[in-house]
């Protein structure tokens, strides 16, 4: 959770998405990372390239659906490549980039349409472009104005953390055995 929500805070995503994010990334695309402790910068890289590329919180989810289901099949093709392309395209740039310097040819977001149909862009391809290129997403971010929309993710990550021990609680109360004989109660 600490690494989490210093992510948040780095780039200024809500705790509830990236933890999300992250929980889902970790169930599903255990192959692509086998090293967990790979999935929090993975996200936060994704997350920074999502804030400059100015795509909208609906977008955003969008791509993260289809970002998370490419990572468990190990394959960026069709509608998932699509999604990505139309509502994330730094992330397809990104992807570009990395082929390009694993091949040494020039490819181009354009082309990568047809090598992700031919099952060349991979969940771990994708994983490298962003772990790769963390360097030049972070100098690309902090150049970046803060918007107030910025300013309020922070905050409601800040507070999220704050009532943990509370939501910690509740869940522990609503646990309990005496909880549960309440509730057979009301029900019978």
């Amino acid at each position: 959770n600490e690494r989490i929500y210093q992510a948040d805070m780095r780039s200024n995503a809500s705790f509830d998405v990236m933890a999300g994010s992250v929980a889902k990334i970790g169930l599903t695309a255990k192959e692509a990372f086998p090293d967990p402790n790979e999935i929090v910068p993975f996200m936060e890289g994704i997350q920074k390239l999502m804030s400059i590329g100015g795509t909208s919180a609906e977008n955003a989810k969008f791509a993260m659906l289809q970002l998370t289901q490419a990572l468990g099949s190990g394959v960026l093709q069709g509608d998932e490549f699509r999604s990505i392309a139309e509502n994330a395209p730094l992330i397809e740039k990104m992807v570009a980039q990395e082929m390009s310097k694993q091949t040494g040819e020039h490819i181009t977001q354009g082309m990568l349409k047809k090598l992700a149909s031919e099952g060349k862009v991979t969940a771990d391809l994708l994983k490298q472009s962003i772990l790769n290129n963390l360097d030049e997403i972070n100098a690309q971010f902090n150049s970046t104005t803060r918007t107030a929309s910025d300013r309020l993710a922070n905050i409601g990550t800040v507070a999220y953390k704050a009532f943990i021990p509370v939501f910690q609680q509740i869940n522990k109360i609503f646990n309990s055995e005496a909880m549960g004989k309440f509730v057979a109660k009301i029900e019978a």
